[in-house]
């Protein structure tokens, strides 16, 4: 849900009740019955846009949030996931959430180049190893460095 969506709801209903205020006299009976149900009808897709938005907002930080657990969890566990590799499911298992929200974290990780995934040949359903990225050694070394020693 994108802010600009919410915006245009926002402007839709704001010029709708502008109008009904600006031309009360002159608008007919029918006319003002059919611009208060549209105000109302503005007023209800723009409460479901914010509704929407905000669930995004919160998502996007859950997402964040999970992936700072993965990253501390393989920066505690790096021998092991430097040499070898992390499956998904022992990664979701060591840092303490649902394999989807692993996986939704994950995404996140290796958007930044933190984290690859090396499909494990000719397994059903598809699995995956998560292996340093391109950018592990600096996010790894920005995490030891970091002040409280945490992501």
């Amino acid at each position: 849900m994108s802010f600009l969506k919410l915006l245009g709801a926002v402007v839709v209903t704001a010029t709708s009740i502008g109008i009904l205020l600006v031309d009360y006299n002159d608008i007919n009976r029918s006319g003002k019955a059919g611009l208060v149900g549209a105000i109302v009808a503005n007023l209800v897709i723009l409460l479901d846009h914010y509704r929407n938005y905000r669930k995004a907002k919160l998502f996007k930080a859950e997402i964040e949030e999970n992936a700072a657990r993965i990253t501390n969890w393989l920066v505690d566990n790096s021998p092991d996931f430097d040499q070898n590799g992390v499956s998904e499911r022992s990664l979701a298992r060591g840092a303490g959430m649902s394999t989807e929200q692993a996986r939704n974290a994950i995404d996140r990780l290796e958007s930044r180049e933190a984290v690859v995934r090396d499909p494990v040949a000719l397994t059903d359903p598809p699995q995956f190893l998560v292996r340093p990225g391109r950018n592990w050694a600096s996010t790894r070394d920005k995490l030891v460095g970091s002040v409280d020693g945490r992501y």
